[in-house]
């Protein structure tokens, strides 16, 4: 039942509009950024409201600030209809990502803090900074820095989790991983910086090809992590399938 955090998502929905409607008077820009804003966030409520535990009794602090990102993140999402923001006021756009980025270590943190982790949190958690990674991917080739290889780094997580749904060994919970979670910073920080200084700059602060290089090394570092778990997942599969054949 979604009942108990309707408040929450409530107070969510009201700081999107708020950071829509600031990027819109501060930049200037059309008032379709904040429907296309409100819309990613709806959709994101929806998805909350349906996987909510019926058993929880608070949506909790952690999980408040992931909220917070998640209001954030679709602000960014409603600028993706006005191209010209990524164009021309990359800066601002990037700051917005970076704090998305800083709350990142603010919910983990509480929630160990807290002693208030959870499977719901880690998942929500995750699925934010998935779609702040794809947001950015975006942006970065609408801005005209890359071509359309960019988009790799942000659909490769939901790549891999639709191979999941034909592939049910892929589905298997991997261990928690430090190399992980780097690659997840060293990729948003990469995209961050094209977001901040796109091609359109005159003159660019940061040589294009520089851009280009750091972007293409997060897409590298990005496979190889993607390729190591699926190797672990595939020896987990192996040692299960002797076992039961032993057996």
């Amino acid at each position: 039942m979604a009942g108990p955090i309707v408040p929450e998502l409530l107070v969510g929905l009201a700081v999107t509009l708020l950071g829509a409607l600031a990027m819109m008077a501060g930049l200037a820009v059309s008032p379709g950024l904040v429907g296309s804003a409100l819309g990613v966030y709806l959709a994101m409520a929806a998805v909350i409201a349906t996987t909510w535990p019926t058993h929880y009794r608070s949506f909790g602090w952690p999980n408040r600030i992931t909220l917070l990102r998640g209001a954030l993140v679709a602000v960014l999402a409603g600028a993706l209809l006005v191209p010209e923001l990524y164009r021309q006021h990359g800066l601002p756009m990037a700051g917005l990502s970076l704090v998305v980025l800083a709350l990142d270590g603010l919910d983990g943190w509480l929630a160990r803090s807290l002693g208030a982790s959870s499977a719901f949190g880690a998942r929500f958690d995750m699925e934010v900074d998935s779609l702040l990674v794809l947001v950015l991917a975006i942006a970065v080739f609408v801005s005209g820095t890359t071509g359309p290889w960019v988009l790799a780094i942000g659909l490769m997580r939901y790549v891999f989790a639709g191979l999941g749904l034909v592939v049910p060994w892929l589905r298997a919970e991997l261990p928690d991983s430090a190399r992980r979670k780097w690659i997840c910073v060293i990729q948003v920080l990469a995209l961050v910086v094209a977001v901040a200084f796109p091609v359109s700059t005159e003159p660019p602060p940061i040589d294009p090809f520089v851009v280009r290089i750091m972007l293409g090394t997060a897409l590298m570092l990005l496979i190889g992590s993607f390729a190591r778990d699926v190797a672990w997942l595939a020896a987990r599969r192996r040692s299960k399938t002797a076992g039961a054949t032993v057996r």
